[in-house]
């Protein structure tokens, strides 16, 4: 299944390794089971659809002219994603949430925080906002007939 996000199932293994990442988003593991069947797309997408949309929720509050989703993000923005997903695999599973994981997931929300208050790049490249003023201007020449001038003709 085709879903929208800035990750796939293959970045979270910077984070988290790909047993686990099988058993967070697939309901075949049996438990103590060695040979994972992988992580189902059914599962993971959704998941890592609604990290992305989170994030350009923060996008959008610090740039309101750019088109979402990007077509491409940085390097902190993936990271921050896979923070959120893998946050979102364990309240899918239920059960106690690692500390570690709870934790992350509140750094990356104040990080998200500070970059939509423009006090952290997101390292995003955006077009310059357009003139939306539209006011004309001009240049006033100095009269080249007047009154003073013209006397005596």
């Amino acid at each position: 299944m085709a879903y929208d996000a800035y990750i796939i199932a293959d970045d979270c293994w910077v984070l988290i390794d790909p047993l686990s990442l099988d058993r967070l988003f697939s309901d075949k593991l049996t438990p103590g089971a060695a040979d994972p069947t992988g992580v189902d797309e059914l599962l993971f997408g959704p998941a890592a659809e609604a990290a992305s949309r989170e994030v350009d929720g923060y996008l959008r509050r610090r740039y309101q002219t750019i088109p979402l989703p990007l077509p491409t993000i940085s390097t902190d923005l993936k990271q921050r994603v896979i923070i959120i997903t893998l946050y979102k695999g364990y309240q899918r599973r239920g059960g106690a949430m690692p500390e570690e994981r709870r934790n992350a997931y509140t750094d990356t929300v104040k990080w998200l925080e500070r970059m939509a208050k423009g006090e952290v790049d997101p390292g995003i490249a955006v077009p310059p906002a357009a003139n939306t003023q539209r006011n004309p201007s001009y240049n006033a020449n100095e009269r080249q007939m007047t009154r003073a001038k013209m006397k005596g003709l």
